[in-house]
């Protein structure tokens, strides 16, 4: 009874003093924090079980003010499928949305002086695919469902950052889109092209 108690007693915001509703509730190192509050927050950012009220108090600030560093963010390109690295090459700004759109995430705008390093890798591993046949093809209708093994390419990329909320960007370029530089036009197409965004990545932060 005790325990049920606990959880159902009734909890305030320690950021804006409102109350918490039951599934609503984040701890914090000293104290509670509701969920509106929870999503002002960064998307970059972690919750730690030693994260204070006070960073929180500053970081919500800190966001307030990146909304104005929005309206001036005009990225001319972008870098990515799914996930994606918007880069405003004029004003040497960049920003990252894990969905692919910085405005409606309200993306965190930092500048090409916070890179401190860049690491890239293609992560190399094999996709098993159903293997297709030509109409005409004769083939044994007992193998139609037979797989092949296709190697296929992850390229992506991490940034570190120095912020005070955040200190690495993991960006997967091809996420959902891996190709492979073997077989079809189309797919060596793909591989070039994720090959061309890391390397031009590498160039922009100057790694």
């Amino acid at each position: 009874m005790g325990f049920l108690k606990k959880l159902f007693e009734k909890k305030d915001c320690e950021i804006c003093g409102g109350e918490i509703g039951l599934l609503g509730n984040t701890k914090l190192a000293d104290g509670d924090m509701c969920k509106d509050c929870k999503a002002k927050l960064s998307p970059l950012f972690r919750v730690e079980k030693e994260t204070m009220v006070s960073d929180i108090v500053q970081q919500i600030a800190y966001r307030e003010e990146n909304k104005k560093a929005l309206e001036d963010f005009h990225p001319d390109e972008e870098f990515g499928n799914s996930e994606k690295l918007f880069v405003d090459t004029a004003a040497k700004k960049f920003a990252f949305a894990a969905n692919g759109d910085w405005q409606e995430t309200e993306s965190d705008i930092l500048d090409f002086s916070q890179v401190t390093r860049v690491e890239t890798d293609i992560e190399e591993y094999t996709d098993s695919t159903s293997e297709s046949h030509d109409e005409d093809e004769e083939y044994d209708s007992t193998a139609e469902n037979e797989t092949v093994d296709v190697p296929v390419s992850n390229f992506h990329v991490v940034l570190h950052v120095d912020s005070p909320y955040f200190d690495t960007i993991f960006i997967f370029l091809s996420d959902g889109d891996d190709p492979s530089d073997i077989g079809d036009d189309s797919q060596i197409a793909k591989y070039r092209k994720y090959e061309q965004q890391m390397n031009r990545i590498r160039e922009l932060f100057g790694a």
